[in-house]
């Protein structure tokens, strides 16, 4: 019996015997934020297993190479606020977007060497494709790669919020439209349309608008509710949907756990607020990080893997689990970037 006690106990502890061991950092850390601000790193993406692209609040998307231990290209772009990054594992493609620069444009380059292989007008590509004017319609907002060599999306949003978007086939061609009429914040995550808009969130199939999701109410036109908590990130796969509800300045924040079809979720506290989150499906993974400057690990069931204390020298602004979970990648306001790898105790 006490044997049998001894093993129940230790498969209760799995979950929590991972640590997560500094690999790799690049930058020096600067303690003033005024200082940093304008280098700050506000976007990471993983890009393949060896790469991260990485883009700074002075508008410089960069690409550092983990194997060679260096940054191999940087670009720098009009407006860093508004940049989005997407990848292509298929083609090792990186799309830059620009929704709100003078310029308007998609850059697509080659994520190992930095060569621009093409650049698109998503302006242009909808007066040709639809056949009326971006002005009569609204405006572009962002590119997204569709998994599986499908192609890529270019995003555009009417006065009053609802989604176009419009297919371009891999060889960058124009494909075809697809008509989301969705309204409110959200994402395109791969075959998904993830919403979330201050109390409400709900999630939907791109190929038929199927509502596999919806949680709270909608808010009115042009108006966005936000109360003492509201949706701040949110992420599916298709069977699982991750959602954080940020408490703000009111208080902490916390992570909500749906799997498909229930609507009732698995709710956890992170013990942080104003939170950036990474997920990883295939792990069953949810890395945390917020103004503690804390770096947490949680698992679907909300038991808390590791933690690291004071992971940066600043807020860490965005964070990446690499697409295996064994890696995990951060960038802060201190302008550094650093990559953690997930351990066995």
């Amino acid at each position: 019996m006490k044997v049998f006690f001894i093993i129940f106990l230790v498969m209760l502890n799995l979950a929590a015997e991972k640590k997560l061991e500094l690999v790799l950092e690049y930058g020096d850390p600067i303690s003033d934020r005024s200082e940093a601000i304008k280098k700050r790193v506000i976007n990471i993406l993983w890009c393949g297993p060896t790469h991260i692209a990485y883009l700074s609040d002075e508008g410089t998307v960069s690409c550092y190479s983990v194997k060679d231990t260096k940054v191999v290209w940087s670009k720098k772009f009009e407006r860093s606020t508004c940049i989005e990054l997407s990848y292509s594992a298929e083609s090792s493609h990186l799309a830059i977007t620009e929704p709100l620069s003078s310029n308007r444009k998609v850059h697509i380059v080659d994520v190992k060497s930095g060569k621009s292989e093409h650049t698109l007008n998503p302006t242009t590509m909808w007066e040709k494709t639809v056949g009326e004017g971006m002005t009569n319609y609204g405006y572009f907002t962002g590119a997204e790669y569709l998994p599986n060599n499908q192609g890529l999306l270019l995003k555009y949003r009417d006065e009053v919020g609802n989604i176009k978007t419009l297919k371009v086939s891999h060889d960058y061609s124009t494909d075809s439209k697809y008509e989301l009429n969705l309204a409110g914040e959200g994402e395109i995550q791969g075959k998904f349309f993830v919403q979330y808009d201050g109390t409400f969130a709900r999630v939907k199939k791109l190929s038929d608008n199927k509502q596999l999701l919806s949680i709270g109410t909608p808010p009115k036109k042009n108006r966005r509710v936000i109360g003492p908590a509201f949706y701040s990130h949110g992420y599916t796969d298709g069977k699982n949907v991750v959602l954080s509800l940020d408490g703000g300045c009111f208080g902490g924040g916390s992570i909500q756990v749906f799997t498909l079809p229930t609507k009732t979720p698995l709710t956890f506290d992170t013990e942080d607020r104003h939170m950036e989150i990474s997920v990883n499906f295939e792990k069953s993974w949810i890395a945390v990080t917020g103004t503690s400057k804390d770096l947490s690990l949680f698992d679907f069931k909300g038991n808390k893997i590791t933690l690291i204390k004071n992971a940066s020298l600043q807020r860490i602004l965005c964070i990446d689990l690499s697409p295996n979970g064994k890696l995990l990648a951060i960038g802060s306001w201190d302008t550094t970037i650093k990559v953690f790898e997930v351990k066995d105790l």
